[in-house]
């Protein structure tokens, strides 16, 4: 019996231990899962916080540069409006210099004794007079051969109708004041030097204090372009034709016939096809007076061709474009 009880005793004890053992064994897991839930719960709690100090951030920075744009589009502004405001002090402060004359004054381009253009207005005399004397010395610069007649075509016939001669001029105006007793009237000497009677047909109340002469400059066809879309202008033609090249080596010869101005440059030649006799005289006479005034020494106007020089340039212009003997000589029509 002894010895039954000690083997229960034994039995019981092992269980006992096994009891304690899975209990111990049940705590360091609960344990361990516990860290676990706390480590992740303050890696969470970390992250939101890493979040939120990143958003902050961003928060931030976002007013911050939106308070620096603010600040400076508000000193650009106070930049602009400072020196608009400055600027109009110093014009205040600032006296018209003695001599000057005030009021109201225009220049414009008439054509026929009629308003065509207005260029510019202003009221003082001396600024109204500098824009004038740059028009023409800038007409007098770069236009050579003006346009007299213009054209227009009937859309039902098909033809073309000329109208003119146009006369254009570049004239300054003055205002002349509601209480004044003044006449519109002015005495202007022409070129020859006899005073002639001026005024402004459509546009009453002003009268004209200085005059110079305007033109529309012309177009005309160039051998080598287009006729109708490469239209070249006088001022090209001598640019181009006339004063290209070696000065030194060359020396350029101009020649008229017929409506064809010819262009000899050592063995080679331009051809310059106008509308007619009359144009072709125009354009070969502003040409001539275009080098005169510019002292080019090295351009020859030699005038019309003789008979004799006609023939033979006849034979060298159908070498040179392949046209018949017909079209290589005199040609008066306005197809040109």
């Amino acid at each position: 019996m002894e010895r039954y009880n000690i083997q229960e005793k034994s039995k019981k004890e092992e269980d006992r231990i096994d009891i304690e053992s899975y209990e111990s064994v049940r705590e360091s897991l609960t344990r361990l899962k516990k860290e676990i839930r706390d480590k992740e719960k303050r890696r969470e709690a970390t992250n939101k916080a890493f979040e939120r100090r990143k958003r902050k951030k961003r928060i931030e920075y976002h007013k911050a540069t939106q308070k620096l744009r603010r600040k400076r589009i508000n000193r650009r502004y106070y930049l602009k409006t400072r020196a608009v405001l400055t600027k109009r002090k110093k014009k205040k402060k600032q006296k018209q210099p003695t001599g000057q004359k005030k009021g109201y004054f225009s220049v414009i381009i008439t054509k026929d004794g009629y308003k065509y253009q207005r260029v510019v207005t202003s009221f003082w005399m001396s600024h109204a007079y500098r824009v004038f004397k740059e028009k023409a010395d800038d007409y007098a610069e770069n236009v050579i051969g003006e346009k007299d007649y213009t054209s227009h075509r009937d859309t039902r016939t098909r033809k073309y109708y000329f109208d003119g001669p146009h006369t254009y001029e570049l004239l300054l105006l003055r205002k002349i004041p509601k209480d004044a007793d003044e006449e519109t009237i002015s005495w202007i000497r022409d070129e020859s030097g006899k005073a002639v009677k001026h005024v402004v047909v459509d546009i009453p109340g002003y009268v004209i204090e200085e005059k110079a002469r305007w033109g529309i400059p012309d177009t005309y066809y160039v051998y080598g372009y287009d006729k109708q879309k490469d239209r070249k202008t006088g001022k090209w033609i001598m640019d181009n034709l006339i004063c290209s090249g070696d000065r030194d080596d060359l020396s350029v010869k101009a020649m008229l016939y017929g409506e064809k101005i010819i262009i000899q440059k050592g063995i080679d030649f331009d051809l310059v096809i106008c509308r007619g006799y009359d144009d072709a005289g125009k354009l070969y006479r502003a040409l001539e007076r275009y080098a005169s005034r510019k002292k080019m020494t090295w351009v020859f106007f030699t005038g019309e061709l003789t008979p004799l020089l006609a023939s033979r340039w006849i034979k060298r212009i159908k070498r040179k474009t392949g046209w018949i003997d017909r079209r290589c000589g005199k040609n008066d029509i306005a197809s040109n």
